[in-house]
């Protein structure tokens, strides 16, 4: 009886967590969008704290500048006008080129669409985990 209840309840769980999973990358966006242009006027390059840490490792990580593009750090009062390290692109041999001060040496992406479609990919990837295990425990 014990048993029955227990795989009765991982379905439950399951099933509720693959489909919320599912449905919320649609709400989740927004919500990415907002938390980057919130943090984004936080970010100070003269502390090493977790807003300047994040942004600068998913620049590097992916790439990318600022939300939609590098114009979104002129609205960052703690840069004075000037774009944060993270952002300037690499010499092709391998030396990071100067770009704090000039856009044209920054990632020319911005990182909104990157972040998401990593987010939907492994959301993806846990939901149909969740129906997989949901599927498991009713076979």
């Amino acid at each position: 009886m014990s048993y029955l209840w227990l795989l009765s309840c991982l379905f439950v769980v399951s099933v509720v967590v693959g489909a919320v999973v599912f449905v919320l990358p649609v709400h989740f966006g927004e919500s990415i969008d907002v938390a980057m242009k919130r943090s984004l006027i936080e970010y100070d390059d003269r502390t090493e704290g977790p807003v300047r840490i994040a942004w600068d490792e998913v620049q590097r990580m992916f790439k990318c500048c600022g939300i939609e593009s590098a114009q979104d750090w002129q609205s960052n009062n703690h840069l004075q006008g000037q774009y944060p390290r993270s952002c300037c692109r690499l010499h092709p041999d391998g030396d990071m080129l100067q770009c704090e001060s000039s856009i044209a040496n920054t990632w020319w992406e911005g990182c909104l669409e990157k972040v998401k479609v990593i987010l939907q990919r492994r959301g993806t990837l846990l939901s149909g985990t969740m129906f997989g295990v949901a599927f498991l425990a009713v076979s």
